[in-house]
Order: structure tokens, then C-alpha cells, then sequence
């Protein structure tokens, strides 16, 4: 299997995957992190929505963090241990996976969840227990706020929403019509992006949420329909926004369709064939089809293991994986504690570059998509 280096703070790492971190925090010098003998067994708990409406996504982080502990395990020549446990993408649920991985697993870490409702669910708990919490992709700004042992190597909610008003021309602006899920993230994605318009000098003419009933939805677009927009930006999770975008098209409104990156998931172009071309999508970077060396052996490794191309999602698992793993590693190497080796650390891998500052926000670049001939396209 090919194999490229990976840095951690001074020390090379040869990774299988290929996937390249550099740890940057001030002058730190760190032992030979293949000494066999350098670390005890780590073990992990990952909490993701694994049945569900949400599952595609769970299953796609799995996958890439199953990786990611494999190339691991290959390179420290060390037992490290990860036990998946399902939230449902249920906050509930979400508690019941954590208890059960702290209690009986008596796990050191836990990634996950993927959506802000069910990783603020177990946030204070993790942060009470001392235990590392890491989300690979909730966005809420709340939760690295909860304590110094939770982090998301996600961008936040505003800063997406902020991301894709910047993305729009002036005369996409001119009319926009804002439809949100009632979901924390989703809110706080909405309100950042009409902020962000009405500063740049554009109108929002519609700002309301979306009825959780389906039977619902011809009325609120019926109400869009009548504000004549330039433009519609939906946020909320995948399956309402592909609804409400096909409904759209199908009663003849002509706009340019924006959303956020939960629609960016191969799932929904094979649900929804063809219907969603021309949609802008604000994503987290990942393109598979790159061809830099980084990403295309993760691709290969990945398709070859799991008979199947990875998804953004899968990367983030696998980055989120790595990179907790990594700071285990470095911690019990060095005697200090697992959230100094997460805090004012620089992380370069499969998901672009990842600055988790002393706060534990981060900085993170994103990118936009459009939907062309069923594929989602960098714009």
C-alpha cells in the first residue's frame, strides 16, 4: 500500500492512507512516536447516527474512522480499540450511546455525533467526566464553548451561512426568500446568512421556518411563490431540502436554489435523480475527484476496502479519527493532557487545513458546489 509522510509536531509519520497532518504549536520537540514501548492501549468510543434517515451519513464517517484506526494501528505497531455505539441522530439516544461507552466501555475519548442537537446532548457530560469529546462535524458555536474537552473539527453554523451570502451576486440578492429547519445548527446557519445579506446590501423577503409536516410544504412554497424571489435558501437537513427544492422547480419557480452542505451527500442525487441541477451548496472541503496524492490514495485505499468511493463525510471521520488518536498518542507519550495536544494545534489533512485555536473554535475553509448533470460540481 503506498504510503506518504505525516508530521506531528517534529516527527515524521508514515500514514497508509496518505492523509498529511501537521501539528504546528510553538517549539514543541516530541520522542519517536513509533517506539512501541512509548504508548499504553487507547481505546475510543464513537457515538454516530447509524440507523435512520440520517444513516448514510453515519455510515460514511464510520467507514473513514474504521480506516483511520487501521492505518493507525499499522504505523504505532499498538492496540488501539474503537466501539461504535448508534444515537439515531436522537439526542436521547445520543445520551443513552455516551453512558454506555463511559460506564461499561470505559472508553478515554469519544468522536462524534455529527449533528449539533445530539453532540450538545452529551457535551456536558463528557466535559464532567473529563472525557475528550470530538465532533467531526457539528457546526453549533456552543458546543467548544461547553468546556476545555469538547471540540469540532467542523466549521460553524454562522460561519457557513456567512459563506454562502458571501457567494451570491447582487442580483441573486435582490429578492431572497430564507426557509430553515427548527433545529439548532440549522437556525443559526439561516439567521448568519441573512445577516450577512442585508449587510452586503440585499433584501430578504421571506425569513420562516419549515413545517415539519410534509403535507405542509406546497403551502410555504405557495408563500415563497408569492414574494417573487431572486432567490431561495434552504437550511435544513437533507431530505426537506431536496423536497422543497423538486417542489419548487415543479411549480414553475425559476430561482437560483442555495443551501447548505448537508445536501452535499451522493444519497441525495441518487434519491432525487436529476432534479436537483443548478443548486449551489455551501461544502466542507473534500474533493474526491482531486488529483493530489493526498486524496487520491485516501480515495484508493478507501474504495479498495470498502468497495465503494468516500464521501466528504467519510473524511471527516477519518480526519476527526486521526487526529484524537494522534493527541492520545502524543499525551501518553509525554505525560501532558489529551485537550493540550487538541488546543492551538494546526492540522493539515484530508479536509483541508483545520486551526483549532486555544478556544477550541476553529478556523476552516469551505467551498461551493453546484449541482451539474447529477453531480456536484466545485464552482
Amino acid at each position: 500500500m503506498n504510503k506518504t509522510k505525516i508530521l506531528i509536531g517534529a516527527v515524521a509519520l508514515v500514514v497508509a492512507v496518505g492523509a498529511v497532518f501537521v501539528l504546528q504549536k510553538g517549539g514543541d520537540t516530541s520522542p519517536d512516536v513509533n517506539d512501541v514501548n512509548s504508548v499504553e492501549s487507547i481505546k475510543i468510543g464513537a457515538i454516530l447516527p447509524l440507523t435512520g434517515d440520517a444513516s448514510s451519513y453515519g455510515e460514511d464517517c464510520q467507514r473513514g474512522v474504521t480506516l483511520a484506526l487501521e492505518d493507525a494501528k499499522e504505523e504505532y505497531q499498538q492496540p488501539i480499540d474503537i466501539v461504535f455505539e448508534d444515537t439515531k441522530a436522537d439526542p436521547k439516544s445520543a445520551v443513552s450511546a455516551f453512558n454506555k461507552l463511559t460506564n461499561l466501555n470505559k472508553v478515554q475519548a469519544i468522536i462524534g455525533d455529527m449533528f449539533s442537537s445530539t453532540t450538545l446532548a452529551v457535551a456536558p457530560l463528557a466535559q464532567q467526566a473529563g472525557i475528550i469529546l470530538l465532533t467531526p462535524t457539528a457546526a453549533d458555536e456552543k458546543i467548544p464553548a461547553t468546556g476545555d474537552y469538547i471540540f469540532s473539527i467542523y466549521p460553524s453554523a454562522s460561519s457557513e451561512g456567512r459563506f454562502m451570502a458571501k457567494s451570491l451576486d447582487p442580483q441573486a440578492m435582490r429578492r431572497v426568500a430564507v426557509l430553515y429547519q427548527n433545529q439548532t445548527a440549522t437556525k443559526a446557519i439561516a439567521n448568519a446568512f441573512v445577516k450577512a445579506i442585508q449587510k452586503r446590501g440585499g433584501s430578504v423577503v421571506l425569513n420562516e421556518s419549515i413545517p415539519n409536516e410534509k403535507s405542509a410544504y406546497r403551502s410555504i412554497m405557495e408563500k415563497v411563490a408569492a414574494e417573487t424571489p431572486t432567490t431561495i435558501y434552504l437550511s435544513a437537513y437533507r431530505d426537506p431540502v431536496a423536497l422543497l427544492i423538486v417542489m419548487g422547480k415543479e411549480m414553475g419557480l425559476d430561482v437560483i436554489y442555495a443551501t447548505q452542505s448537508t445536501l452535499y451527500d451522493e444519497k441525495a442525487l441518487l434519491d432525487y435523480p436529476n432534479k436537483l441541477d443548478g443548486v449551489l451548496i455551501s461544502g466542507p472541503y473534500f474533493d474526491k475527484g482531486n488529483n493530489s496524492e493526498t486524496i487520491a490514495k485516501f480515495s484508493e485505499n478507501y474504495t479498495e476496502r470498502f468497495s465503494r468511493t468516500p464521501s466528504v463525510w467519510s473524511a471527516y471521520g477519518y480526519d476527526a479519527a486521526y487526529i484524537l488518536i494522534s493527541a492520545l498518542v502524543k499525551s501518553a507519550r509525554d505525560g501532558s493532557k489529551p485537550q493540550d495536544e487538541l488546543s492551538g494545534q494546526i492540522f493539515n489533512g484530508l479536509t483541508g487545513r483545520t486551526e483549532i485555536k486555544n478556544d477550541r473554535t476553529i478556523e476552516k475553509e469551505m467551498v461551493l458546489y453546484r449541482v451539474e448533470n447529477n453531480k456536484f460540481i466545485r464552482d
